[in-house]
């Protein structure tokens, strides 16, 4: 299975992340915020066949880079297993989208792990504003039958 950090080209401006595992790395704390995907840059990315634990986000679109744009990030067949914080965090005031299906959550019994959260993202460098969570079938795209727990 690729390690973490290998990339295939999705097409102009995209990327696609194959099928991977990861955790937290050894120089950082269980459930560290660091997001596993972050996107500067890209304005799309695929995350398929991925398997994750002990993760902060494991997308999140940046909300307070100096230069903004939207973003589309499609998340399928990912496991995650418990703790974590969020699947996915994208900017709703700059036309992200984040659409995610065949998603496995282990070890969340309480649904503490947040599947998508939308913010309103800025270019000065403060702290984005958390909008809410959840699916709203515009920014987050994904239905009650994309997401199982065990």
């Amino acid at each position: 299975m690729p390690q973490f950090g290998d990339r295939t080209a999705l097409g102009p401006g995209g990327e696609h992340v194959p099928g991977r595992s990861d955790r937290h790395g050894p120089d950082e704390p269980p459930n560290a915020h660091r997001s596993r995907i972050a996107r500067r840059w890209r304005q799309r990315v695929a995350a398929q066949n991925f398997q994750g634990q002990d993760f902060g986000k494991l997308y999140r679109s940046c909300g307070n880079c100096s230069s903004q744009f939207k973003r589309a990030v499609s998340i399928q067949n990912v496991t995650v297993t418990a703790p974590g914080k969020t699947l996915a965090g994208v900017n709703a005031n700059y036309g992200d989208t984040a659409t995610l299906s065949g998603i496995t959550i282990i070890g969340d019994a309480s649904k503490k792990i947040s599947i998508c959260d939308r913010y309103q993202g800025n270019n000065s460098g403060g702290e984005p504003t958390k909008l809410g969570t959840g699916a709203d079938g515009t920014v987050c795209r994904y239905t009650p039958a994309d997401v199982a727990y065990r």
